[in-house]
């Protein structure tokens, strides 16, 4: 993968200096960049649709669609046998790990969320948010339905 291809891709900032957890969009997925030697491997998963794909030198390898909370992917390049394991650990935060193995061994290992760690009050504010839109479209929908059946 040429940095190029990984600028394109990567929407990822980090959280704070020193913080392991870098930040990503929703709406943008999460990107995760591997390096073996030459090889570059690239692991996208999308927050809304669940599908992942796995890239091998922009090659995609593997690619599934799941809502589960861990998930796997394996393929075999150049003799070597590397497993992919996807997991989200917070619904809530959108903390996702990627896992890197490279013949049975753990090589690397990765963390991105979309809400910060110890920013419960920005968290909070979002889902009000979506609460009062949700209740907004919620009471005009309710509306239009009656206008139109009449009450």
């Amino acid at each position: 993968m040429t940095n190029q291809t990984k600028e394109k891709h990567n929407k990822n900032t980090p959280l704070e200096e020193g913080n392991k957890v870098e930040k990503t969009s929703v709406f943008n997925g999460f990107w995760f960049y591997f390096q073996d030697g030459d090889d570059e491997i690239a692991v996208f998963g999308s927050g809304w649709s669940g599908k992942e794909v796995v890239y091998f030198n922009d090659n995609p390898v593997s690619e599934d669609r799941t809502f589960k909370f861990e998930s796997t992917h394996e393929f075999t390049k150049n003799n070597k046998t590397y497993k992919i394991v996807y997991k989200v650990i917070s619904m809530l935060t959108g903390e996702t790990h990627c896992l890197l193995y490279i013949d049975g061994e753990l090589k690397d290992e990765q963390k991105k969320a979309v809400i910060a760690k110890g920013s419960g009050k920005k968290a909070l504010l979002s889902i009000l948010g979506f609460f009062a839109v949700g209740m907004i479209f919620g009471y005009l929908g309710a509306k239009v339905a009656l206008y139109f059946v009449g009450s």
